[in-house]
């Protein structure tokens, strides 16, 4: 695993946007490099919220979630149901292209896993994402984002929920 083999890679994300704010009709959006670096902050503040997890292993997974989208690119949740098994395992062929066999893939899988406490806080800090920006597209553009806001979901992170409620309250105000 060679450092500029890694980024000739994962260099791919900051011109790859978001598919699913494309499919929403926000354009230009946010590419897959900003989410990514987003998620590791909101990692980070959850690491001081929540007891019991490794801050260094989770940050590692934050920045490793979507690497495998800079070869297959970003699937909606739509399409990753209709492709199944095949959509994992060709994310994680990607991944094992990109960084090798070694810890990095092993964190990916873990994160992909959701059986650890880092695993959940990153995914935590995945759906905090969403809807922040789906707020801000929203306050910023007026663009409907309201298929994002049908159902509020619940990471069973209490911080990271309350964020979540606050986002959902703050958009109800911002669509009356």
């Amino acid at each position: 695993m060679q450092l500029l083999d890694i980024l000739n890679f994962t260099e791919r994300l900051e011109a790859l946007p978001r598919t699913g704010w494309l499919n929403a009709g926000v354009s230009p959006c946010e590419n897959i490099s900003s989410h990514v670096f987003h998620v590791a902050l909101i990692t980070m503040w959850l690491c001081d919220q929540v007891e019991g997890v490794d801050e260094a292993c989770a940050l590692k997974m934050a920045l490793l979630h979507d690497i495998g989208e800079s070869l297959i690119g970003d699937l909606t949740p739509e399409s990753k149901r209709l492709l199944g098994d095949v959509a994992h395992e060709a994310e994680r062929n990607a991944v094992e292209k990109i960084v090798g066999t070694g810890e990095w893939l092993e964190l990916w899988e873990r994160y992909h896993r959701r059986e650890c406490p880092e695993s959940k806080v990153v995914k935590a800090a995945d759906v905090i994402h969403l809807y922040s920006k789906a707020l801000r597209y929203s306050e910023q553009r007026g663009a409907n984002v309201s298929e994002f806001f049908t159902q509020r979901p619940s990471t069973g992170i209490p911080s990271a929920d309350a964020v979540i409620t606050d986002i959902f309250e703050r958009w109800g105000k911002t669509t009356k």
